[in-house]
């Protein structure tokens, strides 16, 4: 974080994707290339208050703000969200787990990209409950939005992707292909494309649509 003021006021700004909560990744989907908007975003402050407000070293914000640009890393295996370490083995404990995971996969095909990504912190909740409570799970998951976004994404995908492998049988590799994981830079935009793509979906579907007319 670096310190700046804007109108005699202080405020810290981010500086690295890991400074970014999960609350404020997502209002950056819809967010532009307007440097007023992103900092809008970033400080909490009205547009309207931004545009005519004296920033002071107004140079350091803008190139503190080129980390934007650049292309996040996640980790191919999450190892914490928060306060909470995940095992080596990172598997579903509970039955229940898994078909809420599915479950929730399933109804969000059709969403928006921005509900498609919130639902990652609601991937991560159902997962990070002992002992498990279907209820808490999305009370928890809001509670994620104050997490770092490379946190919140790295554990929602991988539970996303768990979910989709157990259920298809299709491998961890190929699911998580087009997020281009395996400690390699992921490109900002393409993350916001759904892990579910179109053609997995038509996958998925016709292996679940052969499997009702077998059985």
């Amino acid at each position: 974080m670096i310190n700046i003021k804007i109108d005699g006021k202080p405020h810290q700004l981010p500086e690295r994707w890991e400074e970014v909560t999960f609350e404020i990744f997502l209002k950056l989907i819809g967010a532009t290339d307007d440097y007023t908007q992103i900092l809008s975003i970033m400080l909490n402050i009205p547009e309207a208050e931004l545009r005519l407000a004296k920033i002071q070293g107004l140079d350091l914000v803008i190139r503190a703000l080129s980390f934007m640009s650049k292309q996040p890393e996640l980790d191919e295996y999450p190892t914490k969200l928060g306060t909470f370490d995940f095992p080596k083995d990172i598997t579903f404990e509970t039955v229940e787990q898994f078909e809420d995971t599915r479950k929730t996969i399933n109804s969000m095909a059709d969403k928006s990209i921005m509900e498609q990504t919130e639902a990652l912190a609601l991937y991560s909740a159902i997962y990070c409950q002992v002992p498990y409570d279907s209820e808490k799970a999305q009370y928890l998951s809001k509670q994620l939005y104050s997490l770092p976004c490379t946190e919140v994404m790295a554990a929602g995908s991988f539970f996303q992707a768990k979910c989709l492998n157990m259920h298809s049988g299709l491998s961890m590799s190929y699911l998580r292909k087009s997020l281009r994981f395996k400690k390699k830079r992921l490109d900002f935009r393409s993350f916001l494309k759904p892990l579910a793509s179109t053609r997995l979906w038509i996958v998925l579907r016709v292996m679940w649509a052969k499997m009702t007319k077998k059985y």
